[in-house]
């Protein structure tokens, strides 16, 4: 390595689970894909932490989280501030954020669940929206110019398909780290566009480019001749309409 190492770096593993279909098989199969990224900067480890931010349950549009079909959850000027102060007790993702930044959560009372929640709690936990949100305005100072203290492991699951991220915290005065490939401050994002310079530039992608002309044009085709106006593709199968 040709840059100045501090004492630590940051070891960022990604492993994303999903379920996918065999059409030659008639079958189903999980399909994994792991991700390794080595950082020593608080703003590259930053850039790819914060996307993972983006992805807990605090983040869900509010009025989406306080449907409930037929009724609201609670009532909907409470209802951000009910939203956070959940996250903040039942997110045990949020929660492992936080302690990794060295970010204690102090809620100023114990609130009911909002399953219990009346109008007068309602009331009550909108008072603290203010402070769970500055809880998490902190967070995301930390995330995007600190190190975190410790490392962390969460885990995501939508329907099928799931993903992991763990953070190990490699004190490199005492510990060995075997990392090949592996690029220092090399983010997700730089790494995506890498590999689709390096794709773009292929053999392949003339191919690729080539064999989707050719399924546009026989696609244009079937539609006009069967007085299709739409189509779409789930990845899988091609619908008309």
């Amino acid at each position: 390595m040709t840059k100045q190492l501090g004492a630590k770096v940051y070891l960022l593993e990604k492993k994303a689970v999903r379920r996918k279909y065999d059409r030659e098989f008639d079958e189903e199969y999980d399909d994994t894909e792991t991700e390794r990224l080595l950082f020593a900067s608080p703003e590259k480890l930053g850039y790819d932490v914060e996307r993972i931010f983006w992805e807990l349950e605090v983040n869900e549009d509010t009025r989406r989280w306080n449907d409930y079909g037929d009724e609201w959850r609670v009532e909907e000027h409470c209802a951000r501030a009910c939203q956070l102060y959940e996250a903040f007790t039942d997110c045990d993702n949020l929660k492992t954020l936080c302690m990794a930044y060295g970010i204690n959560i102090e809620i100023p009372e114990r609130l009911k669940h909002w399953e219990q929640w009346h109008h007068e709690d309602m009331e009550k936990t909108k008072l603290h929206e203010k402070t769970f949100e500055g809880i998490l305005d902190k967070l995301r100072n930390e995330i995007h110019f600190r190190l975190p203290k410790n490392g962390f492991r969460l885990k995501f699951r939508h329907r099928d398909n799931s993903t992991e991220y763990k953070l190990t915290v490699v004190d490199l005065a005492t510990d060995f780290i075997h990392a090949p490939g592996v690029v220092l401050d090399e983010t997700s994002n730089d790494r995506a566009n890498k590999k689709w310079e390096k794709y773009y530039k292929s053999e392949q992608y003339k191919i690729d480019q080539e064999e989707e002309a050719r399924l546009r044009s026989e696609r244009a085709t079937y539609m006009g001749e069967n007085g299709f106006s739409n189509f779409s593709c789930d990845g899988e199968k091609t619908y008309f309409w």
